[in-house]
């Protein structure tokens, strides 16, 4: 692990027309490029069969790239190659024509348990990215692999602090007064709300400007977000949501409400 927490922006997606080996009606391929959409990870491929399959993506011309991700796959085996001319490809690692397997970890904190991969990796001047899926049994099960979303990209933000917890928080209720029959009671700290925020310790300048940079962002902005804890499998699609507001007694309170998790 280097760093903290590591985000990309969308902006820094590789746009790309991708092919496979086949697609089932109602489940095509360019559903893995639709990272923009209400639910991107709803929006699935899926193939024909467990037979091996081939994802090629073209870049349209040629990309310096640093990762490569793929989300809510029902597969745990991958081999990813680069091209610089869409016919020849190598390992991205190696370099070489014999293509690595490597393994998608099965991410246990999200719900569904689906299978994801945030690989860093740099790639310098390709014109393509593939992906094989080897002969395995899906790991739902299913009669069909699929994936929703297969992201390449460039210019990773890596945090210098990596925090455990990073968007829960509580705010306070600047007003709470209660009163009884015979008896009132005021506290003037409030009554504490669990809110989705940003929850923190910046020890330095350095790092209140990281975590002030993702306050900035403006409501609907998606990161693919990488927790970067040794485990390949904890990333995610995260949206800056709206911030909340609260009226009581005339007065209004807008609240930071971090990021949610697009599923």
């Amino acid at each position: 692990m280097a760093g903290g927490l590591q985000y990309v922006k969308f902006s820094d997606f590789f746009a790309y027309t991708p092919t496979a080996t086949g697609s089932a009606a109602g489940y095509p391929i360019s559903q893995v490029t639709d990272w923009a959409s209400t639910r991107p990870l709803v929006r699935t491929w899926h193939s024909l069969d467990t037979t091996p399959q081939t994802i090629t993506c073209s870049f349209g011309s040629a990309k310096n790239g640093t990762w490569v991700a793929l989300l809510n796959a029902n597969f745990s085996q991958v081999q990813i190659s680069v091209s610089s001319n869409g016919t020849t490809f190598t390992d991205i690692v190696t370099g070489s024509g014999t293509i690595t397997t490597r393994t998608i970890g099965k991410d246990w904190t999200d719900a569904n348990g689906y299978y994801k991969l945030f690989f860093v990796q740099t790639y310098t001047g390709k014109t393509h990215g593939r992906i094989q899926i080897p002969f395995q049994t899906p790991t739902d099960n299913a009669s069909y692999f699929s994936l929703g979303v297969l992201a390449w990209g460039s210019n990773i933000n890596t945090m210098t602090h990596y925090f455990h917890d990073p968007l829960n928080e509580e705010y306070t209720d600047p007003e709470y007064r209660a009163e009884g029959k015979d008896w009132t009671e005021g506290a003037p700290a409030g009554i504490s709300y669990r809110n989705i925020s940003f929850h923190n310790t910046a020890r330095n300048a350095t790092e209140m400007a990281e975590w002030h940079a993702v306050r900035l962002l403006k409501p609907g902005t998606r990161l693919l977000w990488y927790e970067n804890q040794n485990d390949t499998s904890q990333v995610e699609i995260r949206e800056r949501n709206q911030p909340a507001r609260i009226t009581r007694h005339g007065v209004t309170q807008e609240i930071d409400s971090g990021l949610r998790s697009i599923a």
